[in-house]
């Protein structure tokens, strides 16, 4: 399946989150526990897929799946923010109305 627009991945995600869960056997309530978020979190994530960064991740490890999450970003695309130089910082134009002849 090629996913071509963010609903459309979101929409993935809700179904290999709940995918995940019932291959392991527990209910919402049980994943939400285990989670520590809300069961209405839970359903939110596999009805939409949306979630926040926050939630995310600890429903993934509840259902052991963080591994599987750790390769949305491979160490090779990671930047190194240490090392990153700022950009330069522009100057603002002048009004062309009060720019001195």
């Amino acid at each position: 399946m090629v996913i071509k627009t963010a609903q459309e991945y979101r929409l993935e995600l809700a179904r290999r989150v709940k995918a995940k869960r019932l291959v392991k056997n527990i209910t919402q309530v049980e994943l939400a526990k285990k989670s520590g978020v809300n069961v209405n979190t839970i359903r939110h994530l596999e009805s939409t897929g949306d979630s926040s960064i926050d939630t995310l991740p600890r429903v993934l490890q509840s259902l052991q799946a963080l591994d599987d999450f750790d390769h949305v970003l491979k160490q090779d695309d990671r930047i190194d923010i240490i090392n990153v130089k700022p950009a330069k910082l522009r100057k603002r134009a002048r009004n062309k109305e009060n720019k001195k002849p």
